[in-house]
Formats: structure tokens, sequence, C-alpha cells
């Protein structure tokens, strides 16, 4: 069986805010405005990012036909 090692937060460890800070920054937290808690947490969530999606085999073979790629074959 394949195992990775893994650590969980020991909350035991935190003494302070600055602790807090590190944590969070370097946990790289990233939420959606989809969910239900958006109105909430928009407040602290304010650095917009990119996050590539994978396509559909359906809107693949469109995004590739309207670049130029000519029609896919199966």
């Amino acid at each position: 069986m394949n195992v990775r090692k893994g650590y969980q937060l020991n909350v035991d460890t935190i003494e302070s805010l600055e602790d807090v800070k590190v944590l969070l920054h370097h946990l790289n937290l990233t939420t959606y405005p989809e969910g239900d808690d958006w109105p909430v947490l928009k407040k602290y969530f304010t650095t917009e990012i990119d996050i590539p999606v994978l396509l559909s085999e359906e809107e693949l073979k469109k995004e590739m036909e309207t670049k130029g790629y000519g029609e896919i074959e199966q």
C-alpha cells in the first residue's frame, strides 16, 4: 500500500494572532462565490484568482474547432 505522510494541525501550538496569520497565509485557502457562506466570507477573500476547469468532451471539441484545429475524430 502506498502511503503519503501528512500532518494535522495541533491547535495547542497556536500562541498568538501572528501564529494564526501565518497559518492562514500558508494554508492557501480558496472559496467560491457560489457557496452559501459567501456573504459572510467575501469580506476576507478579496484576492481574485483564475482556476482552470476541466472541459467536457463536447466543450473540448468545440474549443478546438473554434481555434482552427478542425474536426476532432474519435
